[in-house]
This record gives structure tokens, C-alpha cells and sequence, in this order.
């Protein structure tokens, strides 16, 4: 494992015997004291079509440090049923590109790990992407939702985010408990969003949260047969999900709340492409079709 510290890079492809990718049971000194933190320079991991993964880490995640993480892709990988646990999630400081590809059995990008004790500490530490650019999750049917909404705040540098083909979506960002709270929260980077082939999906978020989108660029929304959230484009185009635009009477002088373009992917597909003119957008990665 000393070898791990030093380790910047590592894709594992077509090896379908593997199990788990870094076993973590027994690591501790003579004297019962944690090692040095492992991984503490990866930069990028790549898991391609490793058809018997069932977790990439097997023990004490604690004992990880993900902090440089840039890049992960995990392809292929069926039977994996999540890939961080909270305490994994919160050391994910600088990740910027994440794409999921045909895991079958992914119940969870985040999972709470209930074999190991985590402290009230850490509990209180934020859960924050702040430096994530792209989401790409795609043919993950298990998967209910992508993450909880208290993440949101923290996604300021995030410029795509595709979901396709996800069966058993129901949510992109999910949270439970205070239903009656309405919150503004924005995307300030966001320019590019598809939501495709997700027959399950109700919501993109809870109803009393409103999302801001300001630089929004192309949204296409497609096959969400169920969805009912609402998306609406402001006179000086800035997208709306889950909102309204108060304008006023100009005779009256009264306020009044008029949308002033909403579609409901239930009954109608969404293609939007030049909401915010005068942005221009070159995608980081031109080897994927992201829409």
C-alpha cells in the first residue's frame, strides 16, 4: 500500500474477476495507529467494464484521502452498488469531471456507510462539490437519484449536466424534510442540461426549492413522461426550474405573478438552444456527445 502515495493515475479495464478495486481492512500500525492517509495525490481513476465490482473501496474509507481527485469515470461496472461514502464525499474537494456509464445495480453515488462508525464531526462537515464542471450519468436503472439537495450551493463552477436513460430516476436532487421551507438556489455556471429517456422521473428537485439558471445555454428534456416540473424562460432569459416571473400592470401598478414560458415535460419534450445569447461554450471533453 506504500506504493498508493505516490500513485497520480490509475484505469483498470476488462478484468472481470475483480471485486473490489482497494482493500482497506487491517491497514493500521503495530502500535493500532492509522497509516498515513492513502491516495493522496490521484488525480485521475478510470473503471472500465469490470463486470463483478461490487465496491471500489473495501473497509475503513476513512483512512482515504480524495482530495486531488480530478476525474473519475467508472464504465461497465454492473454490480457496483455505490461509489463514495459520506466520508469519502466530503474529502472531494477538487473533483471536476464525473461521468457514470451502464452500472446496473448503482443504487447510490453517495451512500452513507453503515459498517463503519462515523463521527457526529463529520456529520457536521459540509458535503461540497465546488470545483465539479460535468455530470454525466447515463443507463444506471437502479439509481433514484442523482444527489441530496444540500449539495447545491456548493456546485458554483458546474457547466453540464446530462441524465439519460436512467429507468428508475426519480429526482435529480432530492432532500427530505422541511417540505414547507422555499429556497432560492443558483446554477450560475450551468450552460448545457439534458434530461432524456427517464420514464420515472417526477421531479428535477423538491417542489419548494426554486433553481436559477442565469447562463443557461441549451436545455433539452426528452421521454420524462412523468415529470412535472416546470421550466420557464424570464423576459431577459434566465431559466426558472420550479418558478415564476413577477411582472407588473403597468396601469395598475400591481405585482403579479405571470409565467412567461413554461412547458411540463409531461405532455411536451423540451429543446432550448440559445436561451442566454452572447454566451459562448466549448466543451472541455469534444470527444463526448454530451446531448
Amino acid at each position: 500500500m506504500q506504493g498508493l502515495s505516490n500513485l497520480e493515475e490509475l484505469a483498470i479495464r476488462n478484468c472481470g474477476g475483480i471485486q473490489e478495486v482497494i482493500k482497506l481492512e487491517g491497514l493500521l500500525t503495530i502500535k493500532g495507529e492509522q497509516q498515513d492517509l492513502l491516495l493522496p495525490r490521484l488525480k485521475k481513476m478510470m473503471l472500465i467494464d469490470l463486470h463483478q465490482l461490487r465496491c471500489i473501496w473495501k473497509g475503513a474509507t476513512k483512512l482515504i484521502n480524495l482530495n486531488n481527485l480530478v476525474d473519475l469515470k467508472v464504465i461497465g461496472c454492473k454490480k457496483l452498488a455505490h461509489l463514495f461514502t459520506l466520508a469519502l464525499a466530503q474529502s472531494l474537494q477538487n473533483l471536476k469531471f464525473l461521468k457514470i456509464k451502464r452500472c446496473d445495480e448503482l443504487e447510490h453515488i453517495i451512500v452513507e456507510n453503515v459498517e463503519e462508525q462515523i463521527s457526529s464531526e463529520s456529520h457536521l462537515q459540509p458535503l461540497c462539490f465546488p470545483k465539479l464542471r460535468i455530470v454525466d450519468v447515463r443507463y444506471c436503472n437502479k439509481l433514484k437519484y442523482l444527489f441530496p439537495m444540500t449539495i447545491v450551493d456548493s456546485l458554483l463552477e458546474l457547466k453540464i449536466l446530462v441524465v439519460k436513460e436512467n429507468s428508475q430516476l426519480m429526482e435529480v436532487f432530492t432532500h427530505e424534510g422541511d417540505a414547507g421551507v422555499q429556497k432560492d438556489v443558483t446554477l450560475p455556471q450551468l450552460v448545457l442540461m439534458g434530461l432524456k429517456g427517464l420514464p420515472s422521473l417526477v421531479n428535477f428537485c423538491p417542489k419548494n426549492y426554486q433553481f436559477i439558471l442565469p447562463k443557461l445555454w441549451k436545455l433539452e428534456v426528452e421521454s420524462c413522461k412523468n415529470m412535472r416540473t416546470n421550466f420557464t424562460c424570464t423576459p431577459d432569459r434566465i431559466v426558472l426550474i420550479n418558478g415564476e416571473v413577477t411582472q407588473i400592470d403597468e396601469p395598475t401598478g400591481i405585482s403579479t405573478i405571470s409565467p412567461v414560458l413554461t412547458v411540463c415535460p409531461a405532455n411536451n419534450d423540451i429543446t432550448w438552444a440559445g436561451v442566454a445569447t452572447g454566451f459562448y461554450f466549448y466543451p472541455e471533453d469534444d470527444n463526448l456527445d454530451y446531448l
